[in-house]
């Protein structure tokens, strides 16, 4: 880590590694976006041979931040419960194999005091981002799902669900949901 907060990460490839020309890689880098006046957050430079030319570089390209960054939820702010927030229903030993459709459900938990509440958007992020690609072949963003009420409460209505991408020009791997209209809230004891 440099003396500016800042992080290089060097990439190796060995000649004869696999890689070939006229196919797409990607590489995704995780980090944690705290403020979106940044410019330049991430600076990608490939270089063709790091023994006999250093210093040249091939390709050179910059990412920002494209979305506002929005403060961590605290105080009354909707969050997930700490523990089980949302978990995924179904499966064995924490894993649950989807074959060719999407199908699944999740069951959310609110925290006591910053309850879920009706009309909030969710999204589900599917890792490994590269593996998803939700796009139909007709172009159509849209999905379905629904709201199962826990006992003795109520969760009606419509919740809207679409798929989008992480990033501009990148496939569809992240669900979008809008709960419903109709819903009680939810805290740590009423869970949908």
């Amino acid at each position: 880590q440099e003396a500016d907060g800042s992080l290089e990460v060097y990439m190796f490839f060995e000649a004869r590694n696999g890689l070939r020309a006229g196919q797409d890689y990607q590489i995704v880098m995780m980090a944690k976006a705290k403020d979106s006046t940044a410019t330049d957050v991430v600076q990608v430079i490939s270089m063709d041979d790091i023994i006999a030319h250093p210093y040249d570089a091939v390709e050179q390209a910059q990412a920002s931040v494209n979305k506002a960054v929005v403060q961590k939820s605290s105080g009354t702010s909707p969050r997930f419960m700490a523990v089980d927030g949302l978990t995924v229903l179904g499966g064995s030993n924490s894993v649950l194999q989807l074959s060719d459709s999407l199908d699944f459900q999740v069951q959310v938990a609110g925290d006591s005091v910053g309850k879920i509440v009706r009309q909030t958007y969710l999204r589900l992020f599917m890792f490994p981002l590269t593996m998803w690609d939700m796009r139909y072949p007709s172009g159509s963003t849209s999905c379905s799902a629904s709201c199962t009420a826990y006992e003795k409460t109520r969760c009606t209505g419509l919740v809207e669900c679409s798929v989008e991408a992480v990033t501009d020009l990148a496939q569809n791997n992240v669900i979008r949901l809008v709960l419903p209209a109709d819903m009680d809230d939810i805290t740590g004891e009423t869970k949908h």
